[in-house]
């Protein structure tokens, strides 16, 4: 009873030092049930005893949880999974070194006192324990002081390194385990060999840090430099409409006298049939309310023509409520950012319902100075929200995202709100500014 109590205790501990990890570090939201976690943690833990049972011992337990930590990549988003297996992987080199390094230390720092060595080192409760730290301080160091979260970003070549990395943990760990049990050399050995593999260990990660900053912050001077040539070319479009119809204003006004004597000889024949074919030949002709003013920003009203011309082009029907007075410290640039992402996404939801009516409304309005937003798209999409975050449906994940990144990025700019939820088939977008 006391062996299956310590390989449960171990189990466990292992399975938590790669659990917390694998979320504090990768921010990796759980897509399954909450009540999915610890059914996974009991059914690892019955797998760890099951196998000490069945193989009579501790020989290769170690191995039990490592297998186990790669179900839970099945409670995160389906999308993510490949990538969660990787970020796994880097989990069990961190955490395994980890723990082999600090009993490596312990042994050098307590090898004359026995009781402390054998409850240090001898057990595997208490280097555990402090290895479950080492996500703490991570999150306390990136959150809390830095406050930004890394979205990691892994190249071919990091990926190669990882897996080396992964392969040589295979054969490096175990073997310093085993010098640490023997002691084989002597204290300031270990101490060396300690503060050198946790030098590398913590320069893998600043790497893979600062890579992951610089690759978004790439990443987004591209986006901001696509939406601002597509902001310009919207509002060059605009420019151009308004001066087309001011064309066609001054063109009706100096005809409008023959088509007024056109209009009145028909009148006077009677001949009211002749009379409607010109009245529709002349509504054609002066079709000025082409480009539109929705919210009396130009840059905005530039944006919000250029979508619906979109959706006219895909039978999409558009609906437009409200007239907001925006405030003068919200830039045209963060406006179109939101109007832009929002009916973007709005067309590519409407895009894959079949049915012959679809769809965008969108209402703007004010409570008080706030700025109120709503957009209401119908969707194929049902239930794929946690938090308030829609997963994407797209293939492209890798590319795909910046778009809700950026609007949430301007609602935090002006601390904001934002919101996105299904309703009786639609989907529903709110933002307050």
């Amino acid at each position: 009873m006391k062996d299956l109590l310590w390989a449960a205790e171990y189990s466990l501990l292992d399975l938590l030092k790669y659990f917390s990890f694998f979320l504090i570090a990768f921010n990796f939201p759980i897509y399954k049930k909450k009540i999915s976690v610890p059914i996974y943690f009991v059914f690892s833990m019955l797998c760890c005893l099951l196998y000490f049972e069945i193989r009579g011992g501790d020989r290769w337990l170690s191995g039990i949880p490592n297998l186990c930590s790669i179900l839970f990549v099945v409670l995160i988003e389906k999308g993510k999974r490949v990538k969660g297996f990787i970020y796994m992987a880097v989990s069990w080199i961190i955490m395994d070194l980890l723990s082999t390094l600090s009993k490596m230390l312990f042994y050098a720092m307590f090898e004359d006192d026995c009781y402390l060595y054998g409850a240090l080192v001898g057990r595997p409760l208490w280097d555990k324990v402090l290895v479950l730290i080492a996500p703490m301080i991570y999150h306390f160091l990136m959150n809390i002081i830095i406050k930004r979260k890394v979205d990691y970003y892994l190249s071919t070549s990091q990926l190669g390194v990882i897996f080396s990395s992964f392969i040589g943990g295979l054969f490096i760990i175990p073997a310093l385990g085993k010098m640490v049990r023997r002691k084989e050399y002597d204290p300031k050995a270990y101490v060396i060999i300690s503060v050198a593999m946790l030098g590398l260990l913590f320069l893998f990660i600043a790497v893979m840090v600062w890579q992951s900053f610089v690759v978004n912050r790439n990443n987004k001077m591209k986006q901001d430099e696509i939406k601002y040539q597509y902001m310009l070319k919207a509002q060059s479009d605009y420019f151009d409409g308004l001066k087309n119809d001011q064309e066609k204003v001054r063109r009706f006004r100096h005809d409008v006298r023959a088509h007024i004597t056109a209009l009145q000889k028909y009148l006077d024949e009677g001949n009211t049939e002749k009379m409607q074919e010109y009245l529709a030949c002349m509504q054609k002709q002066v079709d000025i309310d082409q480009t539109k003013k929705y919210t009396c920003n130009m840059a905005a009203d530039a944006v919000i023509n250029d979508q619906t011309k979109v959706m006219q082009d895909k039978n999409i029907k558009f609906q437009y409520e409200g007239c907001p007075k925006i405030r003068e410290e919200i830039s045209d640039y963060d406006l179109c950012t939101i109007f832009y992402n929002l009916l973007k996404n709005a067309v590519e939801g409407c895009e894959k319902v079949e049915a012959d009516e679809k769809g965008v409304d969108v209402k703007v309005s004010n409570s008080g100075e706030q700025l109120l937003i709503r957009v209401e798209n119908d969707t194929i999409m049902k239930d794929k929200i946690i938090d308030g975050d829609m997963f994407t449906t797209k293939k492209d994940i890798k590319n795909h995202g910046f778009g809700m990144k950026s609007v949430r990025a301007v609602v935090n700019k002006y601390n904001g709100f934002y919101s996105n939820k299904i309703e009786d088939g639609k989907f529903v977008a709110f933002i307050a500014l």
